[in-house]
């Protein structure tokens, strides 16, 4: 789950470059968590098919969501990896408790 995500819960991203925290004069600079609208519905799709379905990120957000996720170099500038989807311990461990289970009868 996303919100679940060992990188988004519970550490800070690291910072893309130094920046100046009083901005120039005149300008009002907020800085927020990286992504924050990539949880929204309206970011993470689901496509389903007669026989498959997946859950993911398409389009031009699939792109940002790809370089940020894995630490590709867009560019000309190489970001570091900042995991954005996935999965915790616990919740691979119930899965490959389910999939055994369901495997077993």
């Amino acid at each position: 789950m996303v919100s679940n995500c060992a990188a988004t819960s519970a550490s800070a991203f690291a910072s893309s470059k130094p920046y100046n925290l009083r901005g120039k004069a005149g300008h009002l600079n907020r800085r927020g968590k990286m992504f924050p609208k990539l949880r929204t519905a309206k970011h993470l799709k689901l496509r389903v098919s007669t026989d498959s379905f997946s859950a993911g990120f398409f389009g031009r957000t699939a792109g940002v969501a790809r370089v940020h996720h894995y630490g590709l170099r867009e560019r000309g500038i190489r970001y570091s990896a900042r995991e954005l989807v996935g999965f915790s311990a616990d919740d691979q461990e119930l899965e490959r408790d389910l999939l055994l289970k369901h495997l077993a009868g």
